[in-house]
């Protein structure tokens, strides 16, 4: 259209119907100044040229300015023109990047190029619409590509944090099985000291050195302790129909007669006495009696005494673990309370019995 281009250009327009107005001016005053001097002869002569420069100056003067002005003011449109070329050249350059072919990295600079890049109006008219569409473009690619690098940074920290899981777990794997071949070891070596013993006293003990002596088929107890001579918690491990407190008194008289008397005593639990020892070359058997054999059969027990007479003579005696029996066991045999029974042995052992 013809109007808007006329529109665009009104001042440069404005600016040559001035210097039009002004060389018609400047041509009537001319006009004017002419007719006066022909028709006044006092004016002729150097007076005509005095008159007629003044004009002639004036529409120099207005050409020059009108030109100046002209000349700058197209000066101007034309290095205008040039900068919209310019930046609509840059507007056209980012238009073509392909943005799908950019990393993270470029994508940045690509967005910090465009918002560090001042563009007018009048360059972006053409091509805001695609102009738009870039930027969002852009800035949804860049946040993408932000949420993949932080999905792909979590996943390799869960990886790395599954392999430390797994390290962790091979360490505690291992650390166990130290821990447990350890325990066995010195589970063993704890059992291998009670191997030939039917009691241990479990005042020091661990509930774990407990446990492996109760697995080994130990029971727990209070017994009179015949060393202490006074009721004491301690676990028992019983021969067939054995009672605790048979259990107890054989075991804890064999181990003093073994680190005192003699280290290669014997017990038994068949017909046999239920210990039996050396001194000075002859042999000593102990019964143990807790009152159930005398209960349950006299017959039984006057066979057993019967055998002890004929094979050990005077060189055996009862043992009852309740001070009550002392009256009825004395009828068959030299009989003692347990909680005198180290006394006894010492004085076998010094000769004294």
């Amino acid at each position: 259209m013809v109007w808007p281009a006329i529109k665009r250009r009104k001042k440069h327009i404005f600016l040559v119907l001035i210097a039009i107005f002004l060389i018609a001016l400047t041509l009537k005053s001319i006009q004017l100044t002419v007719g006066l001097i022909k028709s006044n002869p006092i004016l002729q002569g150097w007076q005509f040229y005095t008159y007629l420069s003044a004009p002639i100056l004036t529409l120099t003067s207005a050409l020059t300015i009108s030109s100046f002005k002209i000349g700058k003011k197209i000066q101007s449109k034309k290095h205008h023109k040039e900068q919209i070329d310019d930046e609509r050249g840059f507007i056209k350059q980012i238009l073509k990047r392909r943005i799908k072919n950019m990393d993270l990295e470029d994508l940045e600079e690509h967005r910090e190029l465009i918002e560090d890049t001042e563009l007018s109006e009048e360059a972006l008219e053409p091509y805001q619409i695609k102009w738009n569409r870039h930027l969002d473009l852009v800035n949804n690619s860049i946040e993408k590509l932000r949420h993949e690098e932080e999905i792909s940074d979590l996943e390799q920290e869960k990886q790395g944090l599954i392999e430390n899981i797994e390290t962790l777990s091979e360490q505690k794997q291992s650390l166990k099985k130290t821990e447990q071949e350890r325990q066995q070891t010195e589970g063993e070596a704890f059992l291998e000291g009670y191997k030939d013993c039917l009691y241990a006293n479990v005042e020091m003990m661990t509930d774990k050195q407990k446990d492996l002596l109760a697995k080994e088929g130990f029971e727990l107890t209070h017994q009179w302790d015949i060393f202490e001579k006074k009721s004491v918690e301690v676990m028992v491990k019983k021969r067939s129909n054995e009672n605790p407190s048979h259990a107890y008194l054989v075991s804890a008289i064999q181990r003093y007669i073994q680190n005192e008397i003699d280290p290669d005593v014997k017990i038994y639990e068949t017909k046999m006495p239920d210990i039996v020892f050396t001194i000075a070359g002859e042999k000593w058997a102990i019964e143990i009696e807790t009152g159930s054999v005398l209960r349950k059969s006299s017959k039984q027990l006057k066979e057993k005494v019967s055998m002890l007479n004929k094979k050990y003579s005077k060189r055996w005696f009862f043992v009852v673990s309740n001070k009550n029996s002392l009256a009825k066991y004395r009828n068959f045999g030299d009989t003692i309370d347990r909680a005198k029974v180290i006394e006894k042995l010492e004085g076998v052992a010094n000769g004294e019995d």
